[in-house]
């Protein structure tokens, strides 16, 4: 592949997607500790709805920071909901996609992880019609894993760490929200998630399409 899309592995299944349980933690308490904290540096910022496979574009980190702001505020099913980045983060070395709120986490990369782009944006508290999205890290995989069904994975299980409540997506399409797809490839046990259909579509190069991990604010 061209650019720096470096698509690898594909299916471990835990089980089918469904809606989250009772929030267990709370995005404070969410630890990333395989990773070290950001420095900031020129890297690459995406509109991940528009970015397809190959594509790399450059920009500086104003132009970054100006086109894509870091929270939005949206009127979902009549309530004012403020969201915020689902930064999208790739690393080559060991295949690996990391998604994140949390800018300070990995900044505009760090650690062998680069800036992709924002995923979407998504609440850092719950709203009427949201549930958790769970986040997950197995060491031994180099993979993270997110999902609303806490059973899936519970506490943490087959190499799996439970790291905590990474936001908030809705269940259930409505209006102002778009679907955040999942993707698995067992080859390189990299769990990817996409508001962009066209990047895999039904599953390609690798990759299964799992469903949907939940809906999501555009960018």
């Amino acid at each position: 592949m061209s650019g720096n899309w470096s698509w690898h592995r594909v299916l471990k299944t835990f089980g089918g997607l469904a809606v989250g349980i009772a929030s267990i933690s709370t995005l404070n308490n969410l630890t990333n500790g395989h990773v070290a904290l950001a420095t900031l540096n020129s890297s690459q910022l995406q509109n991940t709805n528009q970015l397809t496979i190959g594509e790399s574009k450059t920009r500086s980190s104003n132009i970054l920071l100006a086109q894509n702001a870091s929270s939005v505020t949206r009127t979902i099913n009549g309530v004012v909901v403020t969201a915020y980045a689902f930064y999208r983060y790739y690393n080559g070395a060991n295949p690996d996609h990391f998604y994140t709120v949390n800018f300070d986490e990995l900044g505009y990369g760090n650690g062998g992880y680069i800036l992709e782009g924002i995923a979407g944006y998504i609440p850092k508290i719950s709203y009427p019609g949201t549930v958790p999205l769970y986040r997950y890290y197995s060491g031994a995989g180099s993979d993270h894993f997110y999902t609303t069904n806490f059973n899936e994975l519970g506490y943490g299980s087959i190499g799996y760490v439970y790291e905590g409540i990474a936001g908030y997506v809705y269940s259930e399409p409505t209006t102002g929200t778009i679907p955040l797809y999942r993707y698995y490839s067992g080859a390189g046990s990299d769990h990817f998630y996409t508001t962009n259909f066209s990047e895999l579509g039904g599953g390609r190069i690798g990759y299964v399409f799992e469903g949907i991990a939940g809906y999501v604010i555009p960018n």
